[in-house]
């Protein structure tokens, strides 16, 4: 805290114990959820703690659950567990819609845990401009440990291979995706401390008269059929304005 101050404002030169330059710091400092990668503004976040899921509508197949948790967090008190349903190849999935933002450089970051035998998940941020519908798609195979964007032709193009993310209730895995939507240009995919240049890659477009907004779809299939199996979203956040 900033010392010789008026209650108002800064007028003068104020005294503090040190100098702290990065308000990023700051940030991480007074419990933010953006702590993995802070390059970026952001312009939505999702952390659960409301205890709610009314910003979210959910898809779920067979017996396909999701709903808020205070068994597991990465932050906070709660995250989002989604179950997909009994069967072999049944998904579940959760969805948000926000207003249109300005356009640029626009990241997905999301937090997941895998409790068992999750066949893929899928993490997508797609753009609605009014003429066509845009879309970043990263996709983890954790059977066989492939970790995939989807081009503009629809094809996946696998970005790393043998990729071994450890399962488990408070293991909470972080994956950031970037991408340049004035040219429809993916830049880079980072999952926990790897980051991928995937700058090379143009992102997948349809035509859709929709009228403009932007959403994020979460979703996870099952593998065994064995039962429910199970993962947990958290520190969902939307970014603009990366380099």
């Amino acid at each position: 805290m900033a010392h010789s101050g008026p209650d108002w404002g800064i007028v003068s030169t104020v005294e503090t114990v040190y100098r702290m330059d990065d308000l990023g710091e700051h940030a991480v400092r007074l419990g933010a959820v953006q702590v993995h990668d802070r390059r970026g503004t952001v312009f939505f976040y999702e952390d659960f703690s409301s205890a709610l899921l009314n910003r979210w509508s959910t898809t779920l197949e067979g017996a396909g659950t999701a709903a808020i948790s205070t068994a597991t967090a990465r932050s906070g008190v709660a995250c989002c567990m989604v179950g997909c349903g009994n069967n072999i190849g049944q998904k579940s999935a959760i969805e948000h819609v926000h207003t249109f933002p300005t356009l640029g450089n626009h990241g997905l970051e999301v937090s997941t845990s895998w409790l068992n035998g999750i066949d893929y998940t899928e993490w997508r941020y797609s753009l609605f401009d009014g003429t066509s519908h845009i879309r970043m798609y990263v996709k983890y195979d954790y059977q066989d440990e492939i970790l995939s964007i989807m081009d503009d032709n629809g094809a996946l193009q696998t970005i790393a291979s043998g990729l071994k993310l450890k399962q488990g209730p408070l293991m909470f895995h972080t994956m950031k995706v970037v991408g340049d939507f004035v040219n429809r240009q993916y830049k880079r995919l980072i999952m926990d401390d790897v980051t991928h240049d995937i700058s090379s890659y143009a992102m997948y477009a349809i035509p859709s008269n929709l009228d403009p907004f932007c959403g994020i779809w979460l979703g996870i299939y099952n593998r065994s059929g064995g039962g429910l199996e199970y993962a947990a979203f958290d520190d969902i956040i939307l970014t603009q304005n990366e380099p």
